[in-house]
């Protein structure tokens, strides 16, 4: 027997074994594969059916909005949805933004606009302000439905003077908007499903073809007021409320930016903060506060 023989037998035994050793690699590869694909499908069907009772739950208890929402997201077939605004404005912490806007433009706006003002002159000035909004009780829809959100008011107002009198009528648009999207290592506690985290949701996004999008909803309201040029004051403001109008789709978008603090004239966020500490402490009386507004604008329909 020749060395030759020898040398060839062996390579053809080391060809053989290597195509074995690629074959079993390549078998317990795939299975790993296929392992793991069916982890995905088991995690992606528990989180939906997790899903799916928090949305019963929610429809049982009337909070139909938060409901819709969240099947919104599972379903993954829309941009965006637009909320009611009366629903909006049936909490306490949106009705908080709408007042410190409001608060914006007659404490500060107006003032500014009148400065200047000739008596016998007219002028149209337009300012603009952002209140944000962080609703984390879990007594409320709104903090299943949304949680922390952002409103901004833009004012177009008619100035005209008349001797130490200065007749102000104008228009704010209030827009509100907020992205349904998850944030890594966040959760949130739910009455009667306890601590959920927001990884499930990206999870499902990520395998299971749900989609985050856009809510918005935007109102008006018409200003008239007075001011007096001697005593400095703004007398006989009103506010009249106009009802819904189209949002705004140049505020906001998927994903949430980080928008590095507010822009100028607008809100900056800081006493917000103040207030969800508080309304965290006083989550019960929120809750009535919100109830009562319901009730109260129910009997005024009436």
């Amino acid at each position: 027997m020749s060395f030759e023989f020898l040398r060839r037998t062996e390579e053809s035994s080391s060809t053989a074994n290597t195509s074995e050793n690629v074959a079993e690699n390549t078998s317990s590869s795939a299975a790993t594969e296929t392992e793991d694909n069916q982890n995905i499908e088991e995690r992606v069907a528990e989180i939906r059916r997790n899903y799916q009772r928090m949305i019963y739950n929610a429809r049982s208890i009337g909070a139909n909005v938060a409901a819709d929402n969240l099947q919104a997201f599972i379903d993954g077939n829309v941009s965006e949805r637009i909320l009611s605004a009366e629903w909006l404005r049936s909490f306490w912490a949106v009705e908080s933004a709408e007042d410190r806007i409001k608060g914006y433009f007659e404490e500060r706006s107006i003032p500014r606009f009148i400065e200047n003002l000739g008596d016998g002159t007219h002028s149209v000035e337009s300012d603009y302000w952002r209140a944000d909004i962080q609703e984390y009780n879990p007594l409320s829809e709104l903090a299943y439905a949304s949680g922390a959100s952002k409103t901004q008011g833009n004012g177009n107002f008619n100035l005209r003077r008349n001797g130490n009198t200065i007749d102000i009528e104008g228009t704010v648009t209030i827009n509100w908007w907020d992205a349904y999207d998850w944030e890594s290592g966040a959760s949130f506690w739910i009455p009667g499903s306890g601590t959920i985290s927001d990884e499930d949701g990206i999870f499902l996004k990520q395998h299971g073809g749900a989609k985050e999008f856009m809510m918005r909803s935007a109102w008006s309201f018409t200003y008239s007021g007075t001011y007096d040029i001697e005593d400095e004051e703004l007398s006989n403001s009103t506010w009249s409320y106009n009802g819904p109008t189209s949002p705004d789709r140049s505020l906001g978008e998927l994903p949430r930016p980080n928008e590095g603090g507010a822009p100028e004239g607008s809100y900056d966020g800081t006493d917000d903060e103040v207030d969800t500490d508080r309304r965290r402490r006083n989550n019960r009386e929120d809750y009535r506060r919100d109830r009562d507004m319901r009730r109260d604008r129910e009997e005024t329909r009436r």
